[in-house]
């Protein structure tokens, strides 16, 4: 058995996914980012073990100095900060997806 569909009612929902969309993308939490982020680990991953391997592998002896020049993850320069138009595209974002609620809001949408 199916059951009954609302005329439009999944209609909202697309909607809704793509406000979520963009708020992901705002916040730099999509897949793009993830995705750069795992290529910053992998890529400081390669430098790690640049700098270890000669140590491990050739007897070299480690002492202040080269625990001084161990390599630092540094990450994306924009990681963890909102741009100056972030605040404002937010509050956009946030309308919108108020605006796109209250269209499914109703006695149908209950």
């Amino acid at each position: 058995m199916h059951a009954p569909q609302m005329p439009g009612a999944g209609w909202h929902h697309h909607e809704l996914v793509n406000v979520q969309a963009l708020l992901h993308r705002a916040a730099d939490t999509d897949l793009r980012a993830q995705l750069a982020y795992q290529e910053r680990v992998e890529a400081f991953h390669t430098r790690l073990r640049q700098y270890f391997y000669p140590f491990i592998f050739n007897d070299r002896p480690f002492g202040p100095q080269e625990f001084a020049a161990l390599p630092a993850y540094a990450g994306d320069a924009h990681e963890g900060q909102v741009g100056k138009d972030g605040p404002l595209a937010l509050l956009v974002l946030a309308a919108l997806a108020v605006l796109a609620g209250l269209r499914g809001v109703g006695p149908a949408a209950v």
